[in-house]
């Protein structure tokens, strides 16, 4: 979770696919055609509706479209493969100096995709030669951030690049049509490569009058096959960085033999099975549901409750390094306002309002580390942006048409002291004897385990806290 989440989108023609810039290109490629930057910006703002969402866009320097000039030393099919010392058929793509780019500047951009192009396929071995490495571009990324996708501390940065490769090139595997959520060597989230070619391109975005006669989709030639271009495919792998699965995976819960909540796994359905999400394989939609809002909300919960846990811990291991026996008031006083503020969360998750759970977790993850303040109502906020939101709870009602007990509506900014809170939680439980809550629904993120598991957690306190309310 963040305050503010940027998307870097670069969207490149690969030289070598442009006739404008290689007599091996075939198809020039009207970038503005296969990205809209409208329905991204509209669509994926819509999924975190309480944060602040922006793009390259706002960003002075960067650029949402490059067509890229030649390489000094370009990919070509290994004319020799059993040749190169222990080369043999693993080493389809060499590099070599491309004779049309003497006297022109080399694109550095280029250079990158060609050097990942020679060294092929990062999934099966590098045994086929229709496919760009991965790894060593985002490598290049790291390198160029500044220019690419910058990282400001306080923001989380969705990096996306996007090419039109020559030929049938793709991605990582012969089998990416669209696009793959790419991860760090250490199973993170890092970013967005998606790809389109001359075999997998809509015919739309081919300007004829700069390809050449025999392009898919001029003088009658018809497509290889159809694409609807960048725009969905970054929307759908943009999801799961902001914490959605697809809809055919889901994670499990379940209870051991003495009744216990302890086995926690992942599991998937058939393909067929789809909702109206845009992470399903099965059409395009759009905007975000108040499901995947609330999805979102749950997962961004339990990630700001292992934040409180860790800032937490790092206050009681600071005291112990300074010699100190017990707590420093600084760090009780950490302990105490995070507390405050993680019960009202919990109490709010049990309720069923998951924004508001989050903007009281986030607040507890930031009194864990030292900000108590000042609490302000909830608007835009800045990257590093240090100040607690007003959490304003919103009416929750039963199957049954009436509110739930426990989960009333209010303008309570600030949760109460926990001597109060307990006092309100008895009270509840004693004139709540009738009362109807609704089930909760598993979490479901598309990062990582822990925080499905912090999820859980959760949802068993909630469950807890609506067995008292109800009994």
């Amino acid at each position: 979770p963040a305050d503010v989440f940027f998307l870097a989108s670069n969207n490149w023609v690969d030289c070598y696919s442009n006739p404008q810039c290689s007599t091996d290109g075939i198809s020039y490629t009207d970038l503005k055609k296969v990205f809209n930057a409208d329905y991204i910006e509209k669509n994926l703002s819509a999924a975190v509706p309480g944060v602040t969402f922006t793009t390259e866009r706002g960003k002075p320097g960067l650029q949402t479209y490059r067509y890229l000039g030649c390489a000094a030393n370009r990919a070509i099919v290994n004319p020799d493969p059993e040749g190169l010392t222990g080369a043999g058929s693993s080493t389809p793509y060499v590099l070599a100096p491309d004779p049309n780019c003497v006297g022109k500047k080399s694109d550095k951009f280029q250079e990158a995709l060609e050097y990942a192009k020679s060294r092929g396929d990062p999934i099966v071995g590098g045994v086929n030669d229709a496919t760009v490495n991965t790894q060593t571009f985002r490598a290049f990324v790291e390198d160029n951030r500044a220019a690419i996708a910058p990282q400001p501390a306080g923001q989380f940065t969705l990096t996306n690049v996007s090419v039109v490769f020559p030929g049938a090139m793709t991605w990582a595997l012969p089998a990416i049509v669209g696009g793959i959520a790419l991860g760090t060597p250490n199973n993170e989230g890092w970013g967005i490569l998606n790809n389109l070619n001359d075999r997998f391109k809509g015919t739309a975005a081919t300007d004829c009058a700069k390809s050449k006669p025999f392009a898919p989709g001029c003088n009658n030639v018809p497509a290889a096959s159809g694409s609807d271009g960048f725009s969905y495919t970054i929307e759908h792998e943009a999801s799961h960085f902001l914490g959605l699965l697809h809809p055919h995976d889901y994670q499990t819960v379940e209870k051991d033999a003495s009744g216990r909540w302890s086995y926690y796994g992942t599991a998937g359905s058939h393909y067929p099975d789809f909702s109206m999400a845009p992470t399903t394989y099965l059409g395009d939609f759009a905007p975000y549901s108040v499901l995947d809002q609330d999805i979102i909300n749950r997962g961004h919960t339990a990630e700001y409750l292992s934040r409180v846990q860790d800032y937490l811990a790092d206050a009681y291991t600071t005291d112990g390094i300074a010699g100190l026996t017990s707590l420093s008031a600084l760090s009780q006083k950490k302990v105490a306002e995070a507390t405050r503020w993680q019960s009202m969360g919990s109490r709010l998750f049990g309720c069923g309002d998951y924004l508001h759970a989050e903007r009281a977790m986030r607040n507890a993850s930031l009194a864990a580390a030292g900000t108590f303040g000042p609490v302000v109502a909830p608007r835009q906020l800045l990257a590093g942006e240090k100040v607690l939101l007003a959490v304003n709870p919103q009416p929750v009602f039963g199957p049954d048409g009436q509110p739930v007990a426990g989960c009333r509506s209010g303008a309570s900014t600030t949760p109460p002291t926990l001597t109060t809170m307990a006092a309100v939680e008895q009270v509840s439980s004693k004139s709540a004897t009738s009362a109807k809550v609704i089930g909760l629904s598993l979490p479901a993120t598309g990062m990582a385990t822990l925080p499905v598991l912090l999820a859980g957690a959760l949802m068993l306190t909630a469950l807890g806290v609506r067995r008292r309310v109800s009994s």
